[in-house]
């Protein structure tokens, strides 16, 4: 099995079975990625995405089409985990997802040594038993919005596409 793989199958199988997705925190609490998706932050209005040091993602690009359209705020900025409790959304992104909003992230151990949970942080908690953290997420209203967009923008490249195959 060759390296990447091996990286890979490891990091799987530290997956939760009621996950959807691992998204990667890097050793300084970074969060640019998931394994096979993009992941975006919503914070105070502002959707954030990583671009460097990423593999760029077609539907990735369709999202920056949309906040562009929308007149949403865009950022490169490069979301920390530390920073969990002050974001507001967030979401995946995906060829097979489209725009896929996050309901709940469970931190796993790899992480968790980077968190303390700031008072007055009530989407936070430590599981005990395992000492994960998991963060609820109740606001899609910006994620629902470019998901329509995206959706929309989908439909029409593949109408392209399709007329451009029947002529």
């Amino acid at each position: 099995m060759c390296p990447v793989h091996r990286m890979r199958n490891t990091v799987m199988a530290k997956k939760h079975i009621q996950s959807n997705e691992v998204v990667l925190c890097e050793e300084d609490g970074k969060v640019r990625e998931g394994c096979s998706s993009n992941f975006f932050v919503v914070r105070q209005g502002t959707v954030y995405s990583a671009i460097e040091g990423v593999l760029e993602g077609t539907v990735q690009l369709l999202v920056h089409e949309a906040c562009k359209e929308l007149s949403v705020p865009l950022s490169h900025q490069i979301q920390e985990i530390q920073q969990v409790c002050d974001w507001d959304e967030c979401f995946l992104s995906s060829t097979s997802r489209l725009v896929l909003p996050v309901d709940s992230m469970i931190i796993g151990e790899d992480c968790t040594s980077l968190l303390a949970v700031p008072q007055g942080c009530n989407t936070l908690k430590k599981m005990e038993a395992t000492g994960e953290f998991y963060v609820q997420f109740s606001n899609h209203a910006i994620s629902t919005q470019l998901l329509e967009a995206v959706r929309n923008k989908m439909i029409e490249k593949s109408a392209l596409v399709y007329t451009s195959c029947k002529q």
